[in-house]
């Protein structure tokens, strides 16, 4: 049997409710902070393709490697990278199984990798000294630097739909340093060009859209992640005027409850975006700096077992501290994620294993997310 659709149906005689089926089944990848092999990264198609998974992001930028060739700026690409021509050939292969390979490349936040070679492009704070990990915002000469690398994996990804452009963690912005050092200089830049009235959110949210359009503008639908988005709209403070690019759509990966002024997910709805659900209370593989007390691995999900609270617990409106109805027609999928925080601690292969029960599960879930109450987990795992 060639897809887990075809093994329900002959060994179990269930038939796919596809009333219950999300439309983008989607894993991504974290091969910026790691260097994954092609390979590698073939087999996890075929695996996909078994699981009915239909989307695959490349996350390749991360403040630790840069991992795709780039022929515009080639100093900025870590050493262990994917050439363009594997590329393609894994577009191509995942296409074949009708798999959408979607490209991320994180700004204006998590660019130490690109920073390292042109410092000059990071954020200056009130004294004029560039950070070494947030791209500047505030500068003309950075949005053309940076707009020519979007422009070249415009090109390099043409034919899929969607371009993932970050947008997360660009600064923390309930910190002393951003709200003494950067608040600052971004409110200055807002009301300098865009009007007395605006503030330093605005300032962010137009770097947002000009990375958008740009990708819009190049046959893709941009997507970002939550955590930046109307920033303190549901508290007393200041809000952003300018409005979002009303193309983009959301990852919500997390509700950061240490952050009050991060926007519930009720707020993007009322402002008409498609969502994602990347709930990371369930759907983060992480290769942690930090043993865990509890005792997991260093390489692993939040919890032990994790399969068993996707498959018995996770619908698709069960989103991090937000549950909405399953049905809700702005949710248009979901993702479980490979992140490489600490990159070399365990290779690709123990990667793999680490989260073939996990990926099992969510395909499962996201083909029909009732199917928990028709058949268990261990009989179809065992199974296959």
């Amino acid at each position: 049997m060639d897809n887990i659709i075809e093994v329900l149906k002959e060994k179990h005689n269930f038939i796919i409710d596809k009333n219950n089926t999300l439309q983008e089944r989607r894993v991504h990848l974290d091969i910026g902070r790691k260097y994954f092999t092609k390979q590698w990264i073939l087999k996890l198609i075929d695996y996909m393709n078994f699981l009915k998974l239909n989307t695959l992001t490349l996350h390749f930028s991360e403040n630790k490697g840069f991992r795709i060739e780039l022929s515009n700026f080639p100093e900025i690409v870590s050493k262990k990278h994917l050439t363009k021509n594997e590329i393609k050939e894994i577009i191509q292969y995942a296409n074949e199984r009708n798999i959408e390979v979607m490209p991320s490349l994180d700004t204006p936040g998590h660019t130490r990798q690109i920073l390292s070679k042109f410092p000059h492009y990071g954020q200056k704070d009130i004294n004029g000294n560039p950070s070494k990990e947030a791209l500047s915002i505030t500068s003309s000469k950075t949005l053309a630097f940076i707009k020519k690398l979007y422009e070249e994996y415009c090109e390099l990804f043409a034919g899929a739909k969607n371009f993932h452009i970050g947008g997360d963690e660009f600064m923390e912005f309930e910190k002393g340093e951003f709200i003494q050092n950067y608040m600052p200089v971004l409110n200055n830049y807002a009301k300098n060009t865009l009007g007395e009235q605006y503030s330093w959110k605005d300032s962010f949210v137009n770097y947002i859209n000009e990375i958008a359009k740009l990708v819009y503008d190049n046959g893709f639908t941009p997507r970002v992640w939550n955590d930046g988005l109307y920033y303190g709209e549901h508290n007393e403070e200041i809000k952003q005027k300018i409005k979002m690019f009303k193309e983009i759509e959301v990852d919500f990966w997390c509700q950061m409850p240490w952050n009050p002024s991060i926007s519930k997910l009720n707020t993007i709805l009322d402002k008409g975006h498609k969502i994602y659900n990347l709930n990371s209370s369930y759907f983060y593989y992480v290769l942690r700096e930090e043993m865990p007390e509890d005792g997991r691995k260093m390489n692993s999900f939040d919890k032990k077992n994790q399969y068993k609270n996707i498959y018995n617990q996770w619908t698709p409106g069960k989103f991090f501290n937000n549950d909405i109805d399953d049905k809700h027609p702005q949710i248009k999928g979901a993702a479980i994620s490979i992140w490489c925080d600490n990159p070399e601690i365990v290779d690709e292969n123990i990667i793999f294993e680490d989260v073939k029960k996990e990926l099992f599960a969510f395909a499962l879930k996201t083909l029909d997310y009732k199917i928990n109450e028709n058949i268990t987990f261990e009989e179809l795992y065992c199974e296959i």
